[in-house]
C-alpha cells in the first residue's frame, strides 16, 4: 500500500467514528421522539419524526441534539467534535488532492488517529439512549399494571 492509499484508508477509518456518533444520534433522536409520543399520549400533538432527520449531517444533528438532551457536557463536547471533524476532513482531503507529494502524511495520519475524546463520545451518546430506553420501558410497565389493575 503506498502513502496515498494508506492516507485514504486512515482518512476514512478516522472519519468513521464521526459517522458512529452521527447515527447515534439519530438513534437517540428517533427513541427520544417515540417516548415523547408515548408519554404524551393524544393529550397533545407531537409531529417530531426521526426520518426528517436522516438525512442531516453531524453539524445539524448537534442542535437538535441540545435541545432534547440535559447532558450539557455532553452536548458541548459534541460542538467541539463537529469542529474538529470539519477540520479533519477539509484538510485530509484538501491535501490528498490538491498535491499529495507535498503532503506530510504522517503528520496528518497522527493528527487522524482515532482519539479518547471519540470513544468518550460514542459512550456518552449510548448511555443517553440507554437511559430513554429506561425511561421507555418503565412507561411501558406502568401501562400494563394500569391495564391490570
Amino acid at each position: 500500500m503506498d502513502d496515498a492509499e494508506r492516507h485514504r484508508f486512515e482518512v476514512l477509518h478516522a472519519l468513521a467514528n464521526y459517522q458512529l456518533i452521527e447515527e447515534l444520534i439519530k438513534q437517540y433522536l428517533s427513541l427520544h421522539f417515540e417516548v415523547a409520543r408515548l408519554l404524551l399520549g393524544k393529550r397533545l400533538y407531537f409531529g417530531f419524526d426521526a426520518a426528517d432527520y436522516n438525512r442531516s449531517p453531524l453539524q445539524g444533528l448537534v442542535p437538535l441534539f441540545g435541545k432534547v438532551c440535559s447532558n450539557k457536557r455532553l452536548l458541548e463536547k459534541l460542538k467541539t467534535a463537529v469542529k474538529r471533524r470539519d477540520h479533519l476532513a477539509h484538510r485530509a482531503l484538501r491535501n490528498y488532492w490538491v498535491d499529495t507529494s507535498q503532503c506530510d502524511f504522517k503528520e496528518l495520519l497522527a493528527e487522524l488517529q482515532p482519539t479518547k475524546e471519540q470513544y468518550m463520545l460514542i459512550s456518552g451518546v449510548a448511555s443517553e439512549i440507554q437511559r430513554l430506553e429506561a425511561v421507555k420501558k418503565e412507561h411501558e410497565n406502568a401501562q400494563v399494571l394500569a391495564r391490570e389493575a
